[in-house]
């Protein structure tokens, strides 16, 4: 069966950054998501597309048809301790706790540059 508007896909994937690193795994397990309803970021809906069980590839995908260009007007410097709330200090970003979904939430606007206070 084919991945097409209105079907269920599951995928595993590995999401490295520009130099190879690691930042994401399905770790074996699955991703199940309905194709064609923005439930992942659009460049990877358009790879997706037409893909088959078992097919393997990769992609690369622009921010633009991702999570969006960087807004240097949003960057907003912040000591680490604004950041002491939260469980996870990555890439220099903010990511809250789990919630009772066990989802995170992303500050994905502003993004926060963290330094040592003083």
């Amino acid at each position: 069966m084919k991945i097409e508007q209105n079907k269920v896909g599951m995928i595993n994937y590995s999401l490295t950054d520009s130099e190879g690193n690691l930042i994401d795994s399905s770790n074996g397990q699955a991703l199940a998501y309905l194709h064609g309803h923005s439930n992942l970021i659009p460049g990877l809906e358009k790879e997706l597309e037409g893909k088959g069980t078992g097919d393997k590839f990769n992609a690369n995908i622009p921010a633009s048809e991702a999570y969006g260009e960087v807004e240097p007007n949003l960057i907003q410097e912040a000591f680490r301790k604004a950041c002491s709330k939260v469980s996870i200090i990555w890439k220099s970003a903010c990511v809250s706790k789990p919630n009772r979904n066990k989802a995170f939430t992303r500050l994905k606007s502003p993004t926060f540059k963290t330094k040592r206070s003083p």
